[in-house]
């Protein structure tokens, strides 16, 4: 097969993929990523979904006056060592972390 030929056949497999995914098509259909970004109409991240280090965190964000981000952000922490495993919220003012609520 020459390489056109199968680049063609890769792209119809991934597009075939890409549909199942977004129509809901198959009971097993699911997106897996690290970072799952939602932007406005401006093209700013509004709602970040990501994992960091174990860490599971949902934000959703404007930007504030200075552009770093004003927010409110859940996450999970798995246990390290120790420490247990934590969950919370923190809201987030002009990058800085003004309130956190840990679940214990």
């Amino acid at each position: 097969m020459d390489r056109t030929r199968e680049l063609v056949e890769r792209i119809e497999q991934l597009e075939a993929q890409l549909d199942r995914l977004t129509t809901g098509a198959t009971p097993e259909a699911e997106l897996r990523a690290r970072r799952l970004v939602i932007v406005d109409d401006d093209g700013a991240e509004r709602v970040v979904i990501e994992t960091v280090a174990g860490t599971g965190s949902v934000l959703v964000r404007v930007p504030g006056r200075s552009g770093a981000t004003t927010g409110v952000e859940l996450f999970a922490t798995p246990a390290d060592g120790a420490d247990a495993a934590s969950v919370g919220l923190c809201v987030v003012r002009e990058g800085d972390v003004v309130r956190w609520w840990p679940a214990e």
